[in-house]
C-alpha cells in the first residue's frame, strides 16, 4: 500500500502560464454570484530561495537544509551539501583499507572539500548574513530562542573513538554566526535526534522527543527524564506554565482522545484538571511565541488558544497568491506582516534524483485588492490535492486576462479526528445539503467517493462537456475510465488521475479470471487446496468495507432515492465478510518470514508467492509495481479484483477528481478551468504529482518511457556497486516495452471504481457486527440497514 505523504510532497511544480477565457456569469436562482471587494484583504507575496553560498567551482550533487527556525527578522538554516568528487577519489573511497588509520585520515581529509555542513544566518531577503562550518561528523538539528534573548543551537555529533551520539547545547551569535562554547548532554534520554528544544525562566533546557521530556540545569546536567505514555510529542507554555498534550485511546486504538494538562517539569507529573481539546488545533504545524500560539492549515492562519479550544483566524490563503507547500512554518511578525519558511520538492522522473529548494515567503498587507470586480468560483476540497494544483491555481488567479479568481475551501479541517467516520458523515451530508440549496462550492475537488453527490440535483453531468465545443477527444484518454465513473451514463466527478486496486491471485489455485460475481467467489474459495487459505487475516467490517465500496451503486439509486440492502446479493455480502473476515487479527501467528503490517504486507516473501493464501489486496499504480506482479508466482498472477454483484474486477481508485455543481452560475468557466488539467503537459505534471496513473494516454506513455529509463539506470548502478552499496529493498525487475502494453491493457480493462456513502457505510458497520457475532439473523440485520439507510438517503432532500 503506498503512502500517500511521500507522494504529496513529490509534487513538481507547474510551470506553464495559460490564460482561460472568461465571459460573464449568468444569474441563476440558488447561487448569486460573488465578486471580490476592493477592501477585501490582501497580501503581496515575496517569495525568495534561500541562499546556501554554494562553492561556484563545484557541482552540487544535493543540497538539503535539515533544520530552518525564525528569531526576530533573522533565518537561522542549518545545512548539508555534497558535491560531486572526482571518480579517483570515489574510487579510493569505496576500497580504502578501514584499519588502515593514516589513508583513513587522508581520505577523510579530501572528502571532507566535497562534503559541507553547518549553519546560515539569513534575512528575510534569503541573503546569508554569516555562515559557520561545523565538523563533518555533527549536525545542528534545531534551534530555539532562550531567555534574555539568547539564541541556542541543539548540536549532533558522533564520537568516532566511543562509538556513540553526543548531544550538546551552543549558543549562537546572530551578528556573526559564531558558536559559542558546547554544553554536554548529561542525560539517559540518548536519542534527542530533532527534538523541541527550549528554555525556562530558570535557565533550564527541556528537550520535547516522540516518546517523553528531559530536563537539565544550565549546565547540561539531567533534573529530570521520563518517558511519557500515549505522548503527544509536543508542550505548551502558556499563562506561564507548562502544558503537554495526551492521547487516551481504547484498546485498538480504534477511538482515542487528545487532552491537554499541566505538567510539573521537575518531576515529569500531570497535575491539574484535564481540559479536551480539538486535535484540529494541533493536526496544522504549530508555532510558539511570546505572543501566543499560531498556527496554518488548508485554510489559512489562525491564532490559536489552546486552553479554551478556539481559533482566530489571521489570514485566509484565498487573500494571497503564494503557492504554499504542506507543512509549512508559518511566523506572524504583525497584523499586517506574516512570513513562512516552506521546502519545495522535485524528482527527476528519468534518474529519480531528488532535489529541493528552500524559500522564505514574506506576506505583506495590501491598502486594497487588487483583484477587485473579478468572480469568485469557489472550490471546495476534500484536502488540498497537491502543491502542484495550488501552483495551478496561482497561476490561474495571477492571469491579469481572466476574470474570475478561484477561491479554495479545505473542508477536511472541519473533521474531527478523534471520530473520523461520523464526523465525514455529518460534514459530507451538510457539504450536500448546501450544494442542493445552492449556497455550497461551485467546483468540488476529491468528492467521487462519496457517491450520494452523483445526482443531477446535485452536480452536472460532464459528459456533455467532454463531447461539447470545447471538450476533449475521448480518443486521446482512458475513455473506459471517465465510464466507469458514470452513474447511469452520467459523469457527475471526472478523474484527472487514478490508481487502481483491488484483489491479485494465483490463476493455478482460483482459475483464470478477471473477476467474479458473488456466489462465483465462494464457489472457489469453498474448494481451494487443503493448506490454502482465501487470503491473510482480514477483519469483517475491513473485508465488508472493501466489497461495498466496489458496488455502492448497485445498493443506492440517490435518483430515484431507493436502497436495495435487503437484496439477496447484500445478504451473501454479509455471508462472505462474515465467512471469510476474522473478528480480530491474531499478529501472534505472524513469524520473521510474515510478519503483519495489514493485509497483503509481508517481509521479503509473501504468502501469495508460497502458495498459502489465494488472494492478496493491493494498488497499482506505476509500471515497475506492474512489473513485479506479472512475474510473482511464476507468472501465473492475475488481477481478478473484489467479487461484486456484476463481477466488473478490478477497481479505479480516485486521486484526484473534479465536480461542477448543479447550482454554479459559472459552470462553462468552471469547466475551462478543469479541462485544462487534461491536457497532455498537464496530466504528466498531476500524475507524477501523485505517482499515479493519468488519463492521457500519450501522457501514460512518457510515464512508462520513464519509468523504462529510472530503471536501466538503476540496474547499472546496482550492476556498478552491487545490492549492498546501492540496495532498494526489493527484487529489481527489467522494464520492457511488454511490461507497458500488459499496463495499458490492464488499465483498459478497468470499468468500475471505488467508493463509499460515508453515513450509510456508518449504519452498515453499526448493525453488522450483530450478525457477525451471531446475535441476530441476516434477515433481521438486512432489514434494520434496510430501514435506516432508506430513512437517511430520503432525508437528504
Amino acid at each position: 500500500m503506498k503512502t500517500r505523504l511521500v507522494r504529496r510532497i513529490a509534487a513538481g511544480v507547474v510551470a506553464t502560464a495559460f490564460v482561460l477565457p472568461m465571459t460573464a456569469c449568468s444569474k441563476k436562482k440558488g447561487k448569486k454570484i460573488q465578486k471580490v471587494q476592493k477592501d477585501d484583504p490582501y497580501f503581496n507575496a515575496e517569495k525568495v530561495e534561500v541562499d546556501l553560498n554554494l562553492d561556484p567551482d563545484k557541482e552540487v550533487e544535493y543540497s538539503y537544509i535539515s533544520s530552518t527556525q525564525m528569531i526576530g527578522e533573522n533565518v537561522l538554516a542549518a545545512y548539508s551539501i555534497s558535491y560531486k568528487m572526482p571518480e579517483e577519489l570515489e574510487q579510493r573511497l569505496y576500497s580504502m583499507d578501514p584499519m588502515n588509520e593514516e589513508e583513513m585520515q587522508e581520505l577523510m581529509d579530501l572528502y571532507s572539500q566535497y562534503y559541507v555542513s553547518g549553519l546560515s544566518v539569513l534575512g528575510l531577503d534569503g541573503k546569508v548574513k554569516a555562515v559557520v562550518q561545523t565538523d563533518m561528523n555533527s549536525q545542528i538539528t534545531s534551534f530555539f530562542e532562550g531567555k534574555d534573548g539568547k539564541v541556542f543551537a541543539l548540536n549532533d555529533s558522533y564520537d568516532v573513538d566511543a562509538m556513540e551520539e553526543v548531544y550538546s547545547i551552543v549558543e549562537v551569535n546572530l551578528d556573526d554566526g559564531t558558536l559559542g562554547e558546547a554544553i554536554p548532554l548529561k542525560t539517559e534520554m540518548t536519542d534527542l535526534w530533532g527534538a523541541q528544544a527550549m528554555q525556562d525562566d530558570d535557565g533550564n533546557f527541556i528537550f520535547v522527543s516522540y516518546n517523553g521530556i528531559t530536563v537539565t540545569d544550565p549546565n547540561g546536567k539531567e533534573i529530570m527524564s521520563k518517558e511519557i505514555e500515549d505522548f503527544y510529542g509536543q508542550i505548551y507554555k502558556i499563562d506561564g506554565k507548562w502544558y503537554s498534550a495526551v492521547v487516551e485511546h481504547n484498546d485498538d486504538y480504534t477511538e482515542y482522545k487528545v487532552f491537554l494538562q499541566e505538567i510539573d517539569l521537575k518531576t515529569g507529573e500531570f497535575k491539574g484538571q484535564k481540559t479536551k481539546i480539538d486535535t484540529n488545533l494541533l493536526w496544522g504545524t504549530l508555532t510558539q511565541t511570546e505572543d501566543g500560539c499560531y498556527m496554518s492549515d488548508g485554510n489559512g492562519v489562525q491564532k490559536v488558544d489552546l486552553l479554551k479550544n478556539e481559533k482566530e483566524e489571521i489570514l485566509n490563503w484565498n487573500s494571497t497568491d503564494v503557492a504554499r507547500t504542506s507543512g509549512i512554518t508559518v511566523h506572524v511578525l504583525s497584523e499586517d506582516k506574516i512570513v513562512f519558511l516552506q521546502t519545495e520538492y522535485e524528482d527527476d522522473p528519468v534518474t529519480g534524483d531528488w532535489s529541493e529548494t528552500s524559500y522564505i515567503v514574506t506576506l505583506t498587507r495590501a491598502d486594497e485588492n487588487p483583484h477587485a470586480g473579478k468572480t469568485i468560483i469557489e472550490i471546495g476540497a476534500n484536502g488540498i490535492p497537491s502543491d502542484a494544483f495550488l501552483e495551478y491555481v496561482v497561476n490561474y488567479n495571477t492571469e491579469e486576462d481572466n476574470k474570475a479568481r478561484i477561491h479554495i475551501r479545505d473542508f477536511s479541517t472541519e473533521l474531527d479526528t478523534t471520530d473520523y467516520e461520523k464526523s465525514q458523515a455529518e460534514l459530507s451530508d451538510q457539504i450536500y445539503l448546501d450544494m442542493l440549496a445552492g449556497t455550497g462550492p461551485d467546483v468540488l475537488v476529491n468528492f467521487s467517493s462519496f457517491s450520494q453527490f452523483n445526482s443531477e440535483e446535485v452536480l452536472v453531468d460532464l459528459n456533455k462537456y467532454i463531447d461539447g465545443k470545447n471538450g476533449l477527444n475521448r480518443d486521446d484518454y482512458f475513455d473506459n475510465v471517465f465510464r466507469a465513473f458514470e452513474t447511469k451514463g452520467k459523469l457527475y466527478n471526472i478523474p484527472v488521475c487514478v490508481d487502481i486496486n483491488g484483489l491479485i491471485g494465483n490463476k493455478e489455485i482460483i482459475g483464470d479470471r478477471t473477476g467474479w460475481t458473488y456466489s462465483e467467489f465462494v464457489e472457489v474459495m469453498d474448494n481451494l487446496p487443503e493448506d490454502v487459505t482465501p487470503y491473510d487475516q482480514i477483519q469483517y467490517l475491513d473485508l465488508l468495507e472493501l466489497l461495498l465500496s466496489c458496488s455502492t451503486n448497485y445498493y443506492i439509486d440517490y435518483e430515484k432515492k431507493q436502497v436495495n440492502f435487503e437484496s439477496d446479493e447484500f445478504k451473501m455480502l454479509l455471508d462472505i465478510a462474515k465467512k471469510y473476515g476474522v473478528e480480530k487479527v491474531d499478529t501472534e501467528m505472524y513469524d520473521d518470514d510474515y510478519y503483519y503490517d495489514g493485509p497483503g504486507m509481508m517481509d521479503e516473501g509473501t504468502k501469495l508467492d508460497d502458495g498459502l493464501v489465494a488472494l492478496e489486496q493491493s494498488y497499482v499504480y506505476r509500471l515497475d509495481m506492474y512489473a513485479r506482479d506479472v512475474e510473482r508466482c511464476d507468472g501465473n498472477l492475475i488481477y481478478v479484483g473484489a467479487p461484486s454483484p456484476d463481477g466488473a474486477g478490478m477497481c479505479a481508485s480516485p486521486m484526484l477528481t473534479l465536480a461542477i455543481s448543479a447550482m454554479s452560475p459559472c459552470k462553462d468557466e468552471a469547466w475551462d478551468f478543469i479541462s485544462f488539467m487534461f491536457t497532455e503537459d498537464e496530466q504528466y505534471e498531476y500524475s507524477n504529482s501523485f505517482y499515479s496513473i493519468p488519463l492521457n494516454c500519450a501522457a501514460f506513455d512518457r510515464i512508462n518511457e520513464d519509468s523504462i529509463a529510472q530503471n536501466k539506470r538503476e540496474l547499472e548502478l546496482r550492476e556498478k556497486y552491487g545490492d549492498d552499496e546501492y540496495y532498494y529493498g526489493y527484487n529489481l525487475v527489467e522494464l520492457t516495452p511488454e511490461h507497458a502494453e500488459g499496463f495499458r491493457k490492464l488499465v483498459e480493462s478497468v470499468s468500475t471504481i471505488s467508493s463509499t456513502d460515508p453515513a450509510v457505510f456508518l449504519i452498515v458497520k453499526e448493525e453488522a457486527p450483530a450478525y457477525f457475532s451471531g446475535q441476530r439473523t441476516v434477515e433481521d440485520v438486512c432489514k434494520n440497514i434496510q430501514n435506516r439507510t432508506t430513512t437517511i438517503v430520503n432525508e437528504r432532500g
